[in-house]
């Protein structure tokens, strides 16, 4: 059966769900750096912005019963590869004792022109 997440501590969506969880994996949707109290961008600094991402991630990981060491697939968009450096020392910091998969994505442009946007599969 396909659970659907949803959390006030996270940014609210339009139309699509935070997360879904279903065989004891758990699917985020892309997480933008937005203060989820304010829907606004958490400025414009690719720390900042990455830090904010990761305490919303956090956020619904827990409504889910899920933690950061349940991730197993970071999927990270960025609109310059020069931060990966930047991005990569937030991570590093966040899942220091985790084995994931990552990959870094560059496009052209991403939601309300944040410079980041992460996507995260977790499982049990």
């Amino acid at each position: 059966m396909k659970n659907i997440i949803n959390t006030i501590e996270a940014p609210a969506t339009i139309n699509y769900s935070q997360a879904i969880e279903i065989n004891n994996t758990l699917y985020l949707s892309g997480q933008i750096p937005l203060n989820p109290k304010t829907m606004e961008l958490e400025s414009s600094n690719i720390e900042k912005q990455t830090q904010q991402i990761l305490d919303n991630i956090q956020a619904i990981l827990k409504k889910s019963n899920y933690c950061f060491e349940n991730i197993i697939k970071i999927i990270t968009y960025v609109t310059n590869l020069d931060d990966f450096i930047k991005i990569n020392k937030i991570y590093n910091k966040a899942f220091s004792n985790i084995a994931s998969v990552r990959s870094l994505i560059e496009v052209s442009t991403l939601p309300k022109n944040s410079n980041i946007m992460v996507e995260i599969i977790a499982s049990k």
